[in-house]
């Protein structure tokens, strides 16, 4: 984990400090500490053409996530926020930190007052890699209609979620979660 610590801004950005988000390195390492902790190792599955193969979800993770979604698309931050472990982590795709159930319930709500009022989403697994025993790593497209857009206009848009979700009884909850967006190809400089 030495690679998070010895972070360093771009060449292009000169006296830039290397950590403008200090929570968001600790987060990150918090992250990998869980994926570590006890040994526990990500098993990964090859298909033989360089690509990963995507594991199986069990019924009541895709059960979880369904009821998620529906909850997400009420906007209600006080009935997100259970979905996450009392010690789960979000951090938004403008970079605002939740710690904590509170600080979920915190970020959603902003979220929700700031981006997604009128919206409706759709999450669809992608991708979903085991984590020891009781974890799976989640890829997800996170599809939204109406949205608005970082140029102000509404209309589709498309992000992608990271989520770390833990087994806990018959039911799922998520440890972290990271929705970003893509950036565009730049154009060729040759």
């Amino acid at each position: 984990m030495a690679e998070i610590w010895a972070m360093r801004p771009p060449a292009h950005q000169a006296g830039a400090r290397a950590s403008v988000r200090p929570h968001l390195l600790l987060a990150t390492r918090a992250a990998l500490v869980r994926l570590k902790a006890g040994g526990v190792v990500m098993e990964q599955t090859s298909t033989g053409t360089g690509q990963q193969q995507q594991a199986k979800v069990e019924r009541s993770l895709e059960a979880t996530l369904k009821k998620f979604n529906e909850a997400f698309n009420r906007l209600d931050a006080k009935e997100v926020a259970p979905f996450w472990a009392d010690d789960g982590t979000l951090i938004n795709p403008v970079g605002h930190y939740g710690n904590g159930r509170s600080g979920v319930e915190r970020v959603f709500r902003e979220d929700a007052e700031r981006f997604l009022e009128g919206t409706t989403s759709r999450f669809t697994i992608t991708g979903a890699r085991k984590v020891g025993d009781d974890c799976v790593l989640l890829d997800l497209d996170h599809d939204l209609q109406n949205a608005k857009r970082p140029d102000g206009s509404i209309g589709p848009m498309n992000l992608h979620v990271v989520l770390l979700a833990q087994k806990k009884g018959e039911g799922w909850q998520w440890l972290d979660v990271r929705p970003y967006a893509f950036l565009p190809t730049p154009a060729s400089l040759h």
